[in-house]
């Protein structure tokens, strides 16, 4: 795997790399998330579903973490931290894990989107959902890339919200995520040239 880096700075750089006529410069050791996205390989087996084509960056990086059940929810946090609450701040009611929060949670979300368009997801547990994604939304087309945008989209805002309530104490309802959804990948099929007139969503 080739190493993301700046123009100015290798990936691994020191900090005798970052400094400046004497100075703190932390603009050549930065690293912007459409480096690291095109740096990661795309030969696993959800290949399909990390798609790159028409990808937002950071929502397709927060996605490939979370098919590979490597975002830092509660059940992942080491003993040694002691004593936490891994209450699921979503619902209150279960541990949060990768299929909880993905499915229990998002379920409404799920279901709100696929109302809203003509995609239609199974509601299925997190790793099946993964599974179906990578069969049926593989195809080189305007529509399954929309849907590979929404399944991004969907598990970014939905790890949004879980760190809102985590560390700031504030809380957005379903609807509200369902329609930030909605609009963001509104916008961004908007500035595409390449999607036919005859996509609405």
């Amino acid at each position: 795997m080739r190493q993301p880096c700046t123009s100015r700075s290798r990936w691994n750089a020191k900090v005798s790399d970052i400094m400046e006529n004497g100075r703190w410069n932390p603009t050549n050791g930065r690293v912007s998330m459409q480096e690291i996205w095109d740096n990661i390989p795309s030969y696993s087996p959800n290949a399909a579903v990390e798609d790159k084509k028409g990808h937002i960056p950071r929502h397709a990086f927060m996605l490939w973490l979370a098919t590979k059940q490597r975002l830092s929810t509660m059940d992942r946090l080491p003993a040694s931290i002691g004593l936490i609450d891994k209450t699921c701040t979503l619902c209150r009611e279960e541990d949060e894990d990768h299929r909880h929060l993905f499915f229990r949670f998002t379920k409404r979300v799920w279901e709100s989107i696929n109302e809203k368009t003509d995609l239609h997801w199974p509601l299925v547990e997190w790793n099946h959902l993964v599974q179906w994604a990578a069969s049926n939304i593989h195809r080189k087309n305007t529509m399954s890339m929309i849907a590979r945008l929404i399944m991004a989209a969907s598990v970014y805002y939905i790890w949004q919200e879980r760190n809102r309530r985590v560390f700031r104490m504030q809380m957005q309802n379903s609807h509200y995520i369902v329609n930030e959804i909605y609009q963001l990948i509104r916008a961004h099929l908007s500035c595409m040239a390449t999607i036919p007139d005859s996509v609405k969503l």
